[in-house]
């Protein structure tokens, strides 16, 4: 029998391909799992990215509201008629239990920084014998009106944010205050950063 070269080139071409391989049940396991542990890797990685966003807000919050705190306060220290403060201790709650608060409270009267108020009172409340977990309240009284009632804190009111200490100074001439430094340290997340301001008081109509 005799076969053209046209005949062999279409055995050959038509002839069946090597059966491709399948995946084992190994193979599948093993890129599930490996599947499965990027998942977990990606999300661990959001998750700890998400942490770290939310700390850094929180401490730029607070960073503000201190700024803020202090520049006030600064404010009302300089047009200020007299300053005074008070140094007292009274029961509070601390994490559930009743403790006793060491209470420091500045009073600015009538500081004529435009805001119409009487009265100005910083209120620095800490547990006895603690070096943290202080809050900073703030009360005023407008004029001709009472003094407010604080129900949060200024400073110190969120998680991991505390004011650790507050201090005043004053420098008297005579029986008047003629200055007076404030100094407090705020504490984000175990960081402490101090804050403070330091004026002549001027206590005279604009």
């Amino acid at each position: 029998m005799i076969f053209s070269k046209h005949n062999r080139m279409n055995r050959t071409t038509n002839s069946p391909r090597p059966s491709q391989r399948a995946f084992t049940l190994v193979e599948v396991v093993l890129s599930t799992s490996i599947m499965a542990l990027l998942m977990v890797a990606a999300a661990t990685a959001m998750k700890v990215s998400l942490q770290g966003f939310e700390e850094n807000d929180k401490g730029t919050r607070a960073m503000q509201g201190a700024r803020a705190t202090i520049e006030r306060l600064s404010r009302q220290l300089g047009t200020a008629s007299a300053v005074s403060f008070t140094q007292t201790s009274e029961p509070g709650i601390h994490d559930g239990e009743t403790v006793t608060m060491d209470v420091t409270t500045l009073v600015i009267t009538s500081p004529k920084d435009g805001s119409n108020l009487e009265e100005v009172q910083y209120i620095h409340r800490i547990p006895m014998g603690s070096s943290t977990w202080g809050k900073l309240y703030y009360n005023y009284k407008e004029s001709g009106g009472a003094l407010t009632t604080p129900s949060m804190a200024m400073l110190g009111e969120e998680e991991d944010v505390h004011v650790d200490s507050f201090e005043v100074k004053t420098v008297a001439v005579g029986l008047l205050t003629a200055s007076a430094k404030v100094q407090f340290k705020l504490n984000v997340g175990g960081r402490t950063f101090d804050f403070s301001s330091g004026v002549a008081l001027r206590g005279y109509e604009y």
